[in-house]
Order: structure tokens, then sequence, then C-alpha cells
């Protein structure tokens, strides 16, 4: 079979198609009334379900930024109204409506109520950051404004419990659902501020209640509460539905948690980690005082130490130490001169003994003298019969020199 040569490729129709669907306002700008037959969010944010009806079914997608907005978490059986465009989705060869908006089927008009205070709201400053108020963090009694039978105290209480067992709690119960909610809710929060004003402190209000639909929250978006809220003294915390629900009292509170479980949570420390806590800064103040005290002790030691160097008994006992040293070294000296005298002394002594003409009387000779007392070294010095007085070793005596004998006597 051949070509005709005015055949078209499947992209290029399904290009012209794309451009036909493009070109037609009513189907880029839809509203779509319907039942979400299947819905599920993938891990990147974004949204894939189908809308459908008795006699077809619309495949839609809503990208992350628009599906981060929706007030509900859509479900599959729910009637909703959406608003976006339809496109073609080549690699399907489909098409499929990229949703901007979703809302329940009557719950439209409420959204856009809900807008419109939201905005009027902001512009009367009630949800700037100036008249955000910090929370108490070691609060010794809390307020608790919300339903006594609702699922949402036994959370908050049980919660309380499990983290900090001293915290009081002062419940002031309300309608939170229904018309004589808001009155409720206004008034028991203004019981919470007189309370705190006429001598039972309250350091924390926790706004709560479970989840539920737009509907059923509705009482949480009146005037008269967010204008108490915005009038307090005292910080609120909100924890109103679940994650994705978002009321006007979430703008105006203090702090806004996700559920009434983390409302409670962030209203009190953990008492494990404040344990902790204090254990770490128990041992951070032991070592540092540890530290201090030695670096105390070792300066005490040092002015002791100089304290007792500049005592005068210490000084005396200096004194007399530097003197037996320098009576020591004298004596040391006085000695060193005396053995040195004695020594050269010694040697004076031995030089007088040899130089002493009566020393040679111990070795035999003898001293001989005239009566005149001249010593007699030479006979020349004498003629016989000269009377002479020897000394000899032993004794002295006198004695005649004899005439020399001739050689005839000899």
């Amino acid at each position: 079979m051949t070509q005709p040569a005015n055949a078209l490729s499947v992209t290029r129709i399904t290009q012209l198609i794309k451009e036909l669907l493009e070109s037609d306002d009513a189907l880029q700008y839809a509203s779509v009334a319907g039942e979400i037959g299947d819905y599920r969010q993938a891990a990147s944010g974004h949204a894939y379900f189908s809308l459908k009806d008795d006699n077809a079914v619309l495949n839609c997608v809503m990208w992350r930024s628009s599906a981060r907005r929706l007030d509900f978490r859509p479900e599959a059986g729910d009637a909703v109204v959406v608003q976006g465009g339809v496109e073609v989705y080549a690699p399907r060869g489909g098409y499929q409506l990229i949703a901007s908006r979703m809302a329940r089927q009557g719950v439209g008009r409420i959204y856009e109520e809900y807008e419109r205070r939201k905005r009027e709201f902001a512009a009367r400053g009630w949800f700037d950051d100036e008249f955000k108020q910090p929370i108490t963090r070691f609060p010794q009694r809390l307020g608790v404004v919300t339903s006594a039978s609702g699922a949402a105290l036994r959370d908050v209480l049980r919660t309380l419990q499990n983290r900090w067992p001293a915290v009081e709690v002062v419940l002031f119960p309300s309608l939170v659902q229904g018309k004589e909610a808001p009155d409720e809710l206004a008034a028991a929060l203004a019981q919470a501020l007189h309370c705190h004003t006429a001598g039972m402190p309250i350091d924390t209000v926790l706004l709560v209640r479970g989840g539920g639909s737009m509907t059923d929250l509705w009482a949480f978006n009146d005037e008269r509460i967010v204008s108490v809220m915005h009038q307090s003294p005292l910080p609120i915390i909100t924890g109103v539905g679940h994650e994705p629900d978002t009321t006007l009292v979430d703008y105006v509170a203090d702090l806004r948690a996700s559920t009434p479980t983390a409302a409670a949570e962030a209203a009190v420390p953990d008492r494990v980690e404040v344990g902790e806590l204090v254990d770490a800064q128990a041992l951070r103040l032991t070592r540092r005082m540890d530290d201090l005290l030695t670096r105390q002790r070792t300066r005490l030691d040092a002015l002791q130490h100089r304290t007792e160097q500049r005592h005068p008994r210490r000084i005396w006992e200096q004194r007399m130490q530097q003197l037996d040293y320098a009576t020591e070294a004298l004596q040391g000296r006085l000695k060193l001169r005396l053995d040195q005298s004695r020594a050269r002394l010694g040697r004076l002594q031995a030089s007088l003994r040899a130089l002493d003409p009566e020393a040679v009387l111990t070795r035999g000779f003898s001293i001989v003298r005239n009566r005149k007392g001249v010593l007699v070294t030479d006979p020349e010095q004498t003629v016989p019969g000269d009377l002479l007085d020897v000394k000899a070793r032993g004794g002295a005596y006198a004695v005649v020199r004899q005439a020399e004998p001739t050689d005839e006597a000899a």
C-alpha cells in the first residue's frame, strides 16, 4: 500500500490536536465537577488522579506547587470541582487536565469567603510577625482550649504527661464545631486571659482540635476568635486539624503546630532531653569548678609561699642560715690561714735549728770560748796557759791550753 502524499505523521496530528485544544479558552480555563476515582501523590509532591461521572473519565495532574495549597486531603469518592486547563500528553496519546485548584463541591463559596477574610485580617496587621510572642520554655501552667470530650484533649494530656509531667493544665472547654462554636471558643480564650490576670498565671494557651473538613474547621476562621487572639497578652499555640489543614487562627497564633500532639510538644520541653542537658551542664560545671579550684589552690600555695618567705621569722631564719654559712666559711678560711702559718713556722724553726751554732754539739762537736766569751775558732787565738770555756753536748767545763807538743815529745 503506497502512502498518500498528504498523509500526516502521528506526531503531526497530535500537534494539531494540541494546538486545537490550547486555542479553546473554554478548555484552558475550565471548571470540571466530578468524583475522584483514584488519587495518589508521588514522592516529588505531584498529585495524579482521575475525575469521573456516570459516562466518562478524565485523567488529571496537579503539580506540587498547587497540591501544597490544598486545604484538605483528597480521597477516592470525593465530589470535587477542579479548575485547570486541558492539554495533550503526547507520549501516551491522550489528554489530561492540569489542575491548578480543587475544592469539594459546595465548598467553593466557603473557600472564597476564607480567602476574603484572610486578606481582610492580614490588611489589619493581625498576622504581622511584630505581634508574635515568644513561647515560655519551662512553663508551670498551661491553658488548653478545646472540647472536653474530644480526642485532641487526650492527645495533649498524654503528650504533656510523657514530656513534662510537672506542668499544670487548666482546661477551658468549648465546642469546636458548629454554629455556636465561635462564640464558645472566643469566650474560652477570654476566660483563660481573665484567669491569668486574676491571680492564676498561665504561661501559654493551647488552642487545639482534631482533623476534619474545611466545613468542620470553619469555626477557627471566625473573626471573633482571631480578634481575641490578636489582643491576647499570652502566647498562643494552635494545633487545629492535621498537617495540610490551615485555618485563620494559625496565622495569628504565636506558634502554629500541625496537630494537637505537635502543639503539646511545642509547649513543653522533653524531660529526657532536659535531663541530658542538665547532666551535660553539670559535667561542664564540675570540670570548670575543678579547674578553678586547681588554679586557686596553685595561687594560694604561691601566695602562702611568698608570705612565708616574707614572714619575720622566715627572714630571721634565712639571716641565721646566712650567718651560719658565713661563720663556717670564715672558720674555714681562718683554719686554712692558721695551718699555713703553722707550716711556715715549722719551716722557719727547721731553718733556725739548722743555723744554730749549738746544733753541732749533738754531732760531737764542742764550742770553745776564751774568758771574754769570744768564740775560739783558730788555735792562733790562744796561747798556752789560757783558760778556755768548753761547751759540749753534755754540759760546759773549763780547760787550760797546754803548749803545743814538740816533735821530740811526740
